[in-house]
């Protein structure tokens, strides 16, 4: 498998991140939102198979990742790890069906 990968610098001004995970069905509802400030991180990592991540753009200094899947289970949610430097972002288990 081919993880996508994506390093960034916060100085860019990322603050919105989306994932469409578990699922390619056009009903997707949000079901995990998560905050990080972007004040000292000077890289953010992405690791993921194959669901879309789309970033947008804002006025504030914080990465937001917003998650929608079609079913709401913590063990699908990304894992997320934040120390003084950097955010890893990593996705979550996948259902086998």
């Amino acid at each position: 498998m081919i993880k996508k990968i994506a390093t960034g610098c916060a100085a860019l001004g990322m603050s919105a991140l989306l994932f469409s995970g578990c699922s390619h069905s056009p009903n997707l509802r949000l079901v995990n939102e998560l905050h990080f400030p972007l004040d000292a991180a000077s890289e953010i990592q992405i690791s993921y198979d194959e669901e879309p991540i789309t970033f947008f753009k804002s006025e504030t200094n914080e990465l937001i990742i917003k998650e929608y899947m079609t079913s709401d289970k913590e063990r699908y949610y990304a894992n997320v790890a934040q120390d003084r430097e950097s955010i890893t972002i990593n996705e979550g288990a996948k259902p086998f069906f």
